[in-house]
Formats: C-alpha cells, structure tokens, sequence
C-alpha cells in the first residue's frame, strides 16, 4: 500500500488538513512529553536560552499550543510584551484558549514570509520547529531579520535527520511508502547553520539529550496517526509489533535528535 505525505511546505495541507486544529500536534507532544528519558523539560530547556532584557518585544512563528509559555509562566518577566502568531487560524485558537486572560500575550495569524511589523520591532523572534514548513525560507528568514532589531535574537529549535528514526523505520514495515516525515531536510540541525548564516553574523548550536523510552503501544499509533489515516488492521499490527518490542525490552526504543540555533 502506498502512502505519501504531501510537501511539508504544502500551505492548504497544512491549514486544512495537518493543523487545521491542534489535535495532531497534541498527539505527538504527549508522545514526547509522557516517555522521554530526560525528566527536564524540552520548553523548560528552550526558555533557559532566552538571555533578554527586563523589558523586550517577543514574536513567535508558528506557536502551535503555547505551550512554550505555558510551562514557563512563572518565568516571564513583567516588563515582556509577547505576540504569538500561526499561519493557522485553528491552531492560533487552541492557544488564545490557554493563554487570552493573561496579559503578556498578543495574538496574531500571519504569513511569515510577509510580516506586518516595521524594521526592528522585535528585541527576540522564535520560530520553533517550524521553518521547513515555509516555501521560500529565504524570504522568510530575510523578514525575520527585517523586522528584528539589530541587537536583538533569533530562537529557531529543529530536527536533525536521525530524529525518531525507529519510527520510520517502522513504518517502512508497513508501508511501500512510509508516512513518517522527513521535512527537517528542509532546515535541519546538520543544515540550518549554513541557510542561518546568510543572514545572520553569528549562529550557535545547542543539543537537547535524550530519547524516548515508550512504554504504551497505543501512543505509537496515536502518533503515526497524526500524519496519516490509518485502517483498523493497520493500527492492530502496529501495536502487535510494538507490544512485542515493549515485552522484549521493557521499552520501544525512539532515538531523539534536536536542538535549539541562536542567531544575531
């Protein structure tokens, strides 16, 4: 059977279908979130880079759930003014949800390759896992560095190629075509330096440990299934071979591989 994700830079897919809601990105947050082997968390880790001043304007691209902010309320200083923004209108409304009676936050749904901010606007811009998405990301990044101040910071977090490599191969046991995406090629760990450093003077790179050890096959599937439609039959084999996995070690075994590029 032959399965193939459309282009990650495919914007009606990824409005109406892949984050038309926050439900998929849910699914593999919690996958993450519930088994990983580092008991520190990944938003936690992120905010410790945010070396801003008292008082500064934040942007965040693509900001999913708000979850970045919502694990790190208490750490916010007073003096911050925050515009979170998603292409996605669904997804833009799944985080006014958790965060519209705190007074931090601005909401906004924009296309990052065309932002309506004036030139240096911004003390620090984030864009977490979201780069390869955009069509043109050296338009989009040009925009960054637009309407970013020129002492301020870019936070973009990505993937490298190995990220959760047992999962795809699991679904090449499958599947002709497996649906596990590869669209970190686009801006990934082992590239995202070299198309950074076209704009940007400096670029730092800083790796998050750790793996997951799964312990629920049904989490597995819930992921996969976030990408992709799967049958009744297909979800049953999943977990058969997962469940087996699981009895044979204690744990299925996902390698993670990402990290955070500071930019200026």
């Amino acid at each position: 059977m032959s399965m193939l994700m459309p282009e990650p830079t495919n914007q009606t897919y990824l409005l109406n279908q892949q984050y038309s809601s926050a439900d998929n990105l849910k699914a593999r947050i919690e996958l993450h979130e519930r088994f990983s082997t580092r008991n520190y968390s990944w938003q936690r880790w992120v905010f410790d880079h945010f070396n801003l001043p008292a008082q500064a304007h934040v942007l965040e691209l693509g900001c999913g759930t708000g979850k970045l902010w919502a694990e790190n309320l208490d750490r916010i200083p007073t003096g911050w003014e925050i515009t979170l923004s998603d292409f996605s209108a669904g997804m833009l409304q799944a985080t006014k949800t958790q965060l519209k009676k705190l007074n931090h936050f601005k909401f906004a749904s924009f296309d990052a390759q065309a932002m309506p901010y004036h030139a240096a606007s911004f003390d620090a811009i984030i864009a977490n896992h979201m780069l390869y998405h955009l069509p043109d990301r050296k338009k989009g990044l040009a925009e960054i560095r637009r309407v970013l101040k020129p002492s301020g910071h870019f936070f973009a977090a990505t993937n490298g190629l190995a990220h959760l490599q047992e999962l795809g191969d699991l679904m090449a046991k499958f599947f002709d075509h497996h649906p596990h995406p590869t669209h970190a090629r686009a801006f990934s760990l082992e590239n995202g330096r070299t198309q950074l450093e076209e704009v940007f003077t400096n670029v730092e790179l800083f790796l998050f440990e750790g793996n997951l050890h799964v312990t629920e096959a049904t989490s597995v599937v819930n992921y996969i299934a976030s990408y992709q439609n799967l049958t009744e039959s297909q979800k049953n084999e999943i977990i058969e071979y997962v469940e087996t996995e699981i009895a044979q070690q204690g744990y299925f075994f996902i390698r993670k591989n990402t990290g955070l590029f500071i930019a200026c």
